[in-house]
């Protein structure tokens, strides 16, 4: 029943968290949120806290301080889960989310990790991997609310690592992003991180993926050109391939690639061009990106398309996936083209207005999707 009611829990917590606003009040019992008084507010602070609802008001249960122990309380959790403790050590067994960090380059980096429930055993296996990276301005935490990765990493058993960029943008190889991160080593970064889990934890160095959104995903892209041969396969989301980088991408081996595009984005045009708001360097047109790995990877040009079927008629938009086949050793590639949708998540939440971002597809679940495709490829 425990196990039952933290996974209700973490749904809930993926749902609403970002709903209420942080705040950094400290409590005279520590940290809001942090019901087991350990500094940190985590998964095992959720173990206690939905034993509480079913019993009397206790003040240390009540993290938003409203004098009853409701659903609120475990938003006020949310607005600290993770945010509260971090470390550069894990337990021997952990589960749950950490906030979690390294040195890398003369910078202190930090990066947020979603570890399943019994995922180690008596005998430790080997555990894939999935990076997800953020869109430019935003953070991990933010990008775990956003795409409800963790609840396919909770049921696939995988680890889903959200890291953080340098001011909160990756170097994917514009100038416009190297300069706002300092230029920052983040192919380096990623790859540290791995390294890192591997000797705390049993990473699958062979089952290790790559996927993000906006400018997260031409980070994908960037780390596909540059550093092939450590990850199985990439799935950029609402994204491009920055021109800038196009001439001296070499790949040394095939990777499989998994791409989301909307045809109506208003930040990364479908067409190719300026990246809004103008000044952020320019990026290829998405089917010249498509042809690029269909090639690169050796597979038949010509696609079988597949329309999805339109299960949600209230999302403006409709999916088509387009599969290029008999590809080169690990070298898979699958298209999904959205008809009338934006800059967005599928399957994700409308996180800003229509007007600003365009439409949600629903007709799919972007992250079950690609790790769908991910666990069939290994390096």
């Amino acid at each position: 029943m425990r196990n039952t009611l933290t996974t209700i829990a973490l749904a809930v917590l993926l749902l609403i968290g970002t709903i209420f606003p942080r705040t950094n009040t400290v409590r005279a019992a520590g940290v809001p949120g942090d019901i087991n008084l350990d500094n940190c507010v985590n998964q095992y602070d959720l173990n206690d806290f939905f034993p509480a609802m079913r019993t009397t008001y206790e003040a240390r249960f009540d993290a938003n301080n409203d004098s009853k122990i409701d659903v609120f309380d475990v938003a006020m959790i949310g607005g600290h889960f993770v945010g509260s403790c971090i470390s550069d050590i894990l337990p021997v067994k952990p589960h749950g989310v950490y906030q979690l960090k390294l040195d890398h380059g003369g910078i202190t980096r930090t990066y947020t990790m979603f570890v399943p429930v019994n995922i180690f055993g008596n005998v430790p296996t080997n555990i894939p991997l999935v990076y997800n990276l953020h869109g430019g301005g935003s953070n991990g935490v933010e990008q775990m609310n956003l795409t409800f990765m963790n609840a396919v990493a909770g049921t696939q058993k995988f680890l889903a690592v959200y890291p953080d960029a340098v001011n909160g943008r990756w170097n994917d190889g514009r100038a416009a992003s190297a300069a706002k991160n300092n230029n920052a080593d983040d192919v380096g970064f990623i790859a540290a991180i791995t390294a890192k889990l591997a000797s705390q934890l049993s990473v699958n160095q062979l089952r290790v993926y790559v996927t993000g959104i906006s400018n997260g995903g031409m980070m994908a892209y960037r780390i596909a050109c540059e550093n092939a041969s450590a990850y199985a396969a990439v799935a950029p989301v609402s994204s491009g391939m920055p021109d800038e980088i196009v001439p001296s991408c070499s790949p040394t081996v095939p990777i499989a690639l998994i791409a989301m595009q909307g045809d109506s984005d208003p930040y990364i045009p479908y067409t190719g061009g300026l990246v809004y708001p103008g000044n952020e360097g320019t990026v290829q047109a998405t089917d010249t990106t498509i042809a690029y790995w269909v090639s690169h990877n050796a597979c038949n040009p010509t696609p079988t398309a597949t329309a999805l079927p339109d299960s949600n008629t209230t999302d403006h938009s409709t999916a088509t996936k387009y599969i290029y086949d008999t590809c080169g050793i690990d070298g898979d590639v699958n298209f999904y083209k959205i008809a009338g949708g934006g800059h967005t998540w599928p399957g994700g939440p409308q996180y800003r207005p229509v007007a600003e971002i365009g439409y949600t597809n629903l007709d799919f679940n972007a992250s079950l999707t690609m790790w769908d495709f991910f666990k069939t490829h290994t390096r």
